[in-house]
């Protein structure tokens, strides 16, 4: 199962559910070591997409690597590097099930046909 998940985590990487998460700050905020400030209310796009596809948080992220989402990997990855799904509040509700469904079509597809 471990490579399963790997594999289903690089695919998400490489084909995103979502291309960009849209929020709007609900308060001022000042961007950590910079002197850009988000006023409240403005919209903000986090184009998921182009993080996911960037070569200072992936290396050739143009390959399909599962080794990504191996233990050690994960824990030098920044936490907001890898939003398959979204993140925080407003994490998408069914991500738990959407998980589920695509284990259990790859369990069966691999159950039934020899991949080369």
């Amino acid at each position: 199962m471990r490579i399963l998940k790997k594999v289903f985590n690089e695919t998400l990487r490489k084909h995103s559910v979502v291309s960009c998460i849209v929020r709007k700050s609900s308060t001022h905020f000042c961007v950590p070591n910079s002197n850009i400030i988000i006023e409240k209310d403005t919209i903000v796009l986090i184009p998921v997409d182009a993080i996911h596809n960037d070569p200072e948080i992936f290396s050739e992220p143009e390959r399909f690597e599962p080794e990504r989402f191996s233990t050690e990997e994960l824990q030098r990855l920044n936490p907001c590097a890898f939003l398959p799904f979204g993140d925080g509040k407003r994490v998408c509700i069914g991500v738990g099930l959407a998980k589920l469904i695509c284990k259990i079509g790859l369990v069966m597809l691999l159950g039934r046909f020899k991949f080369k």
